[in-house]
């Protein structure tokens, strides 16, 4: 019972950094880009460093509640909304690696080029995608949460 409380205790936490760390990144972005292309630079490298936090705090979570689940017995041991929930997560985190990081990759090798005005526009036009997509995340983190919590 211990150990299942642990893997809980961190599953939470971890699944805390994974939601809070993307938290605002586009509109630092954005704030970055209106304030110079040195503002921009910094904020994409603390854009990439969220981005990677996010990312193994992602991992971690979906692990800790793959634990969980063969801590109880296995996928037939625990209610349906269990299965949605890592469904979900796995589909967030599929998003994440593969839409969301190649964009701030690009916004990255943007910064480090300099901000001439090709580059402004590309990164403008990168932040008009990634604002909804991380708003679809976070509306999935709803469903998700709704999922766990529901018995």
């Amino acid at each position: 019972m211990v150990a299942y409380i642990l893997l809980r205790v961190v599953h939470i936490a971890l699944a805390a950094v994974w939601f809070g760390a993307p938290l605002g990144l586009v509109k630092l972005l954005k704030m970055g880009l209106e304030r110079g292309p040195e503002a921009f630079r910094m904020s994409a490298a603390v854009g990439a460093k969220r981005g990677a936090m996010a990312g193994i705090a992602g991992i971690l979570t979906l692990l800790s509640g793959l634990a969980m689940v063969f801590h109880v017995g296995g996928f037939g041991s625990v209610v349906p909304q269990i299965h949605g929930a890592i469904l979900i997560a796995l589909v967030m985190l599929g998003i994440s690696v593969g839409v969301l990081k190649p964009m701030g990759a690009e916004l990255s090798e943007i910064a480090e080029k300099g901000l001439d005005e090709a580059g402004r526009t590309r990164a403008q036009a990168i932040l008009k995608k990634m604002g909804p997509i991380t708003h679809s995340i976070h509306g999935l983190w709803l469903l998700l949460l709704v999922l766990m919590y529901w018995r």
